[in-house]
């Protein structure tokens, strides 16, 4: 019986055939992502002032934690489950 192997969660949303283009997506969000970033953070300074930069840029790094804190506890579940050569458990139980 062949067990099923763990994959990193980012490159596991298609097949091994379409890694290419899943890294290819990954990279040019990030690519949007920072073109994007200098004009609303220049729009959100001109308008509002660095105050509601600021504010801005708080609220995203918060957003992100917390989004990267529910990764963490899904995989956490995810490595529990998984079992080891004897049968037990690779992380130790929480409490």
């Amino acid at each position: 019986m062949k067990k099923k192997k763990k994959k990193l969660f980012f490159l596991t949303f298609f097949c091994k055939k379409k890694k290419k283009n899943e890294a290819s997506i990954i990279n040019g969000a990030g690519y949007i992502g920072a073109i994007l970033s200098g004009v609303v953070t220049g729009s959100a300074a001109d308008s509002g002032g660095w105050y509601v930069v600021f504010i801005i840029l708080t609220g995203i790094a918060i957003f992100a934690t917390l989004i990267q804190l529910l990764y963490w506890i899904i995989d956490l579940k995810e490595i529990n489950a998984i079992k080891g050569p004897e049968g037990e458990r690779l992380l130790p139980p929480t409490q």
